[in-house]
């Protein structure tokens, strides 16, 4: 068996501008480990993707720099964890 263990480290934003970015910063940090296993569908955090997708496209990557998850490592990932 292998387990997890968690840090969580809370953003506020700044300003309101903030927002945005904070949100970000929060899937960045907490949700590319927790989002996997505890979410309802699994994978990646969709900002997370969706970000990371568009800068690679932007710098001119042919593919995506952060891989999406099979429909079958979704299912293996998905909801095993242990208390």
């Amino acid at each position: 068996k292998v387990s997890l263990s968690h840090l969580f480290i809370w953003f506020e934003p700044a300003t309101p501008e903030d927002k945005e970015l904070t949100e970000l910063a929060l899937e960045h940090w907490e949700g590319r480990y927790s989002h996997p296993i505890f979410s309802k569908e699994g994978g990646w955090p969709r900002k997370i993707q969706e970000y990371l997708n568009e800068k690679a496209k932007k710098e001119g990557y042919p593919y995506p720099r952060l891989i999406p998850f099979t429909p079958e490592e979704i299912e293996l990932v998905r909801g095993k964890f242990y208390v």
